[in-house]
């Protein structure tokens, strides 16, 4: 089992954020994903998290940053639109 230990006055674990992001547009509306790629090499697969309803792709960083530690995968998370960081009029809406 992986466990971290955290120090009294750190920022809490489980908010972390994944490391790297970006974005892209289409239909004029801005996407963005979020991307950890693992430590260990050679990378054996992509996982593609897709986050629910009132949720955001970042979300998911705490998990994302451990696992890339201990397995080969490399990691991707993206805001649906109206979500997280990226557009639309209606937040909260599909």
């Amino acid at each position: 089992m992986l466990q971290i230990p955290q120090k009294t006055g750190e920022y809490p674990i489980f908010k972390q954020e994944y490391p790297n992001h970006g974005k892209w547009s289409y239909k004029g509306t801005e996407y963005h994903y979020y991307f950890c790629l693992s430590e260990r090499k050679p990378t054996n697969a992509i996982l593609i998290s897709f986050h629910g309803l009132n949720a955001h792709g970042n979300g998911t960083g705490y998990f994302t940053q451990n696992i890339s530690k201990v397995c080969p995968i490399d990691i991707y998370a993206l805001d649906f639109k109206n979500f997280g960081r990226s557009g639309g009029e209606e937040r909260g809406y599909i």
